[in-house]
């Protein structure tokens, strides 16, 4: 079993190399059905999944957020909720995925299947000139 998960930097043009890496190891490539899962999870429209699923907030962020939703903050509330069901939805549709070959896009496949045995992480990076090109 071959699973490949491709993550890159801004300004690579990363599901495109994803696709053509897909067609030349002749394996399905997992990426939309992520949005898809997370559409489905938060019962909402495909701009909203497509945002939550690619929100991966930092430490100090869920911190503010958490301190804040404690707080009695009816909103931050429900943005924890909401980030944390996005997680599961993209946790789930990976590991489903990775039960056969595939490339996985993004999405923090290499984090959620670091442990995954046979797995290959690639991450694409270049200058930052180059990408701003």
């Amino acid at each position: 079993m071959v699973i490949v998960t491709i993550s890159w930097q801004l300004g690579i043009d990363g599901e495109r190399v994803g696709a053509m890496l897909g067609e030349r190891l002749g394996l399905p490539v997992v990426d939309g059905e992520v949005v898809d899962a997370v559409m489905h999870a938060l019962r909402t429209g495909r701009a909203d999944a497509a945002d939550m699923e690619r929100f991966v907030p930092t430490w100090g962020a869920n911190l503010a957020v958490s301190l804040l939703a404690t707080a009695g903050m009816p909103a931050a509330r429900a943005d924890v909720i909401r980030a944390e069901c996005a997680h599961t939805a993209v946790e789930a549709e990976a590991r489903e995925a990775a039960k056969q070959s595939c490339v996985i896009m993004g999405r923090g496949g290499f984090a959620l299947l670091a442990d995954h045995p046979g797995a290959c992480h690639v991450r694409l990076t270049a200058p930052a000139d180059w990408r701003a090109a």
